[in-house]
């Protein structure tokens, strides 16, 4: 459970692992954190980290929780529903515009709160491989932006929750 690596890492002082651990906890509910209730967490063994939030992880929580709600919005209303076809578009007049509308619409009604982009942004990219209405050329522009998308916010993962770039906590790492 991602409160578990993530009270590990604190008692460790392994901060590498801090803005993964943040990003997978808040997928989940606060009611559910709080209660601590998964199975997952209910595991008895001498080694196992709490399965409580501390105040300062709870607050990292918040902002990451936020941060990701944000990025799966944007995501899809600029990355999908007002995306303009490729340069190279070879379809037909307007049709790629509509497909990348249309999966844009359905996007909005069936995303979740538990929705985490980056496993997301990959389940669109397939969902689009299989739409017929868009060409080959904007299917190939649109899974080259995701994976750069996706690149950013794992990159930006760390400054969300206050922490320094993940190059500067591998360094961190190899001194100590």
């Amino acid at each position: 459970h991602p409160l578990h690596v993530l009270n590990l890492a604190r008692e460790t002082h392994v901060d590498i692992v801090v803005p993964a651990a943040i990003y997978f906890l808040s997928i989940y509910s606060l009611s559910e954190l709080l209660q601590a209730d998964h199975p997952k967490l209910l595991v008895e063994h001498p080694s196992r980290p709490s399965s409580e939030l501390s105040p300062r992880d709870l607050q990292a929580y918040t902002l990451m929780y936020q941060h990701r709600l944000q990025v799966t919005q944007d995501f899809i209303r600029q990355g999908c529903s007002h995306r303009a076809p490729a340069k190279t578009c070879v379809g037909q007049p307007g049709l790629c515009q509509k497909g990348f509308i249309r999966l844009g619409t359905r996007l909005e009604r069936s995303w979740v709160l538990r929705t985490g982009p980056l496993h997301y942004t990959v389940q669109v990219i397939n969902e689009l491989s299989e739409d017929p209405n868009v060409c080959a050329q904007c299917r190939r522009a649109f899974k080259h932006d995701i994976i750069k998308l996706r690149e950013r916010i794992w990159a930006g993962l760390p400054q969300v929750i206050g922490l320094s770039s993940w190059e500067e906590l591998e360094k961190a790492e190899k001194v100590d």
